[in-house]
């Protein structure tokens, strides 16, 4: 299984030192986290190809090994600047931003055609930026109704809480181990990666990617 991560869904990198709320994770930290199970000995992934706009490319570079690409998909350009705000642009401008998405989404599927992934999977809820034709995973984080729930071929949650709220067929528990405090990409060090967890990834996946053909077949 050839598996790509869409780092790109996140919030580009604070240099000002600013922490994260409570009720806000670092999800670069997680994201950091979930590529180093998948790269682990036991990873049932062959290859694995993370996805990333230049402001966090710098940080996920080190993270490329012999089974993992780090590749950098360069946002659109709005009114001279690269769009950060999908949200915004397509409340205001909602024939630009869509033709801006649509293109971006196709940037993607080219690097993911080219280098043989899968199955993409989103870290966080990314509603909009979710609506590409390709076998598509989510995480989520809370229970509340989302889009991203709809769009998204599997569904990963960490916490069995969540499971009355999505649907239970395309719903799958995977316990994560407790996250590294801060996100090093040198620093390899973290907790071991239960059996359990790898193997409900790849279930994900696997269900994924054939929901995804299913659909395309009917």
């Amino acid at each position: 299984m050839n598996v790509a991560i869409d780092a790109d869904c996140l919030p580009a990198h604070d240099t000002s030192g600013a922490s994260h709320s409570s009720d806000d994770p670092d999800l670069t930290v997680y994201t950091f986290c979930l590529i180093r199970a998948l790269q682990s000995a036991a990873s049932p992934v062959d290859h694995l190809l993370v996805l990333t706009h230049p402001d966090n490319h710098g940080r996920f570079e080190p993270l490329r090994d012999d089974r993992t690409d780090v590749v950098r998909v360069p946002r659109p350009l709005f009114e001279g600047r690269p769009v950060n705000d999908w949200a915004g642009l397509l409340d205001h401008h909602p024939r630009i931003g869509a033709d801006l998405l649509a293109a971006h989404h196709q940037s993607k599927l080219r690097v993911l055609r080219q280098l043989c992934s899968q199955v993409l999977h989103f870290p966080t809820d990314a509603r909009e930026r979710m609506e590409i034709d390709f076998p598509l995973a989510v995480t989520i984080q809370q229970g509340r109704p989302s889009l991203s729930a709809t769009l998204a071929d599997a569904v990963i949650v960490h916490t069995p809480d969540l499971l009355p709220h999505l649907p239970p067929a395309k719903t799958f528990l995977a316990s994560f181990p407790s996250i590294v405090p801060t996100p090093d990409a040198d620093n390899d060090q973290m907790p071991a990666c239960a059996a359990d967890l790898l193997a409900s990834l790849s279930e994900a996946y696997e269900h994924a990617l054939a929901s995804f053909e299913l659909r395309k077949a009917a």
